[in-house]
C-alpha cells in the first residue's frame, strides 16, 4: 500500500505503521497497558500519528456499562422475563 498526495513527484510507503508498530511495542503509545487493546487494535495509526487519539469511548466507561447491563438482565428476571 502507498500512501502520498496526486501532486507530489514521490509517494511514500506506509513508514508511519512500521513507527506505529514500534511505539506500541515500546510504550510510547497508551495501547501497551489498555485492557482493551486485543479488541480496537490501536484504532488508526494514522490518527495517531496526527496527534488524535482514537480510543473507543467505552474504553473509559466500561465499569459503569456493565453495571448497566447488570441491573437490566437482574431487573428483567425479576419480572420474570
Amino acid at each position: 500500500m502507498l500512501l502520498g498526495k496526486l501532486n507530489q513527484d514521490t509517494i511514500n510507503d506506509l513508514d508511519f505503521a512500521a513507527t506505529w508498530e514500534s511505539e506500541i511495542k515500546t510504550g510510547k503509545s497508551y495501547c501497551l497497558t489498555c485492557n482493551f487493546f486485543p479488541v480496537c487494535g490501536g484504532a488508526c495509526p494514522k490518527s495517531w500519528m496526527e496527534g488524535n487519539i482514537p480510543c473507543p469511548s467505552f474504553k473509559y466507561n466500561m465499569p459503569e456499562r456493565l453495571r448497566l447491563y447488570y441491573d437490566t438482565i437482574k431487573k428483567a428476571k425479576t419480572h420474570g422475563r
